[in-house]
């Protein structure tokens, strides 16, 4: 049996089998326009085609008598296959798998942004710091100086030495404090203010990444500030 494509006027050789379980819509393999091929059905090659066939030359001409040959063929390679006219699949079908391919997609999309905010909401619950120019919410439990001495620095003009010792009190290990220094008068007025974090106050044999405020042990501290002058009379220490 033969039919011709309606857009690119093709001919081809086909089965009944393919006309049937198709509902007789094809592919063209020339144009890939999809036609009816019952409504160009015949027994024959069309006369047009047989003229046509007549102004070719002997190599075309048996280019074209091969076309039932490696039509009928089984052995023929899916590549041929294509190059002719196959059979489609039904309209309702394809439809369907694009929309449950796109549902699928929609709902991985979904799901990979719910996992990445919940990623995202876990870390800045556990590092507060990261959204905030504060310093740390949780303050240091039973942090205390346990001694301290101020005397002018030997080498520095204008600078005064303080060491110490601080200790945790507190029954568990805790990051290290920052320290602030208040300088004030006679009359509790604030002279002088400085802040100091832990790696200026420690020695760097004793604060690592990874280290804690040990529990119920003494830490030697040592910083240095400017000399206020003979208007600061005390010193008052405190932890944030």
């Amino acid at each position: 049996m033969y039919t011709q494509c309606n857009h690119c006027k093709a001919i081809f050789h086909i089965d009944m089998k393919e006309v049937t379980s198709s509902k007789g819509l094809l592919r063209c393999g020339e144009c890939l326009n999809t036609f009816n091929a019952v409504e160009s059905l015949s027994t024959a090659i069309p006369e047009k085609f047989q003229n046509a066939n007549a102004q070719y030359s002997d190599k075309e001409k048996a280019y074209i008598n091969s076309m039932d040959d490696w039509q009928s063929a089984k052995t023929q390679s899916n590549q041929q296959k294509l190059n002719r006219a196959s059979t489609l699949k039904e309209p309702s079908t394809l439809s369907s798998k694009r929309i449950d391919n796109t549902k699928t997609t929609n709902l991985f999309l979904v799901s990979l942004f719910l996992l990445t905010f919940l990623l995202a909401a876990q870390v800045l619950y556990h590092n507060p710091t990261l959204y905030s120019n504060n310093v740390p919410i949780r303050l240091p439990e039973q942090v205390e100086m346990l001694n301290y001495n101020v005397f002018t620095h030997p080498n520095e003009s204008g600078v005064l030495l303080i060491s110490g010792s601080l200790q945790n009190m507190a029954k568990h290990a805790q990051p290290y404090p920052s320290l602030e220094v208040s300088l004030t008068d006679a009359q509790s007025n604030l002279v002088a203010f400085s802040r100091f974090y832990p790696k200026e106050y420690l020695s760097s044999n004793t604060l690592t990444n990874t280290s804690l405020l040990p529990t119920e042990t003494p830490i030697s501290i040592r910083l240095k500030i400017k000399d206020p002058g003979n208007a600061a009379t005390q010193f008052k220490f405190s932890f944030k």
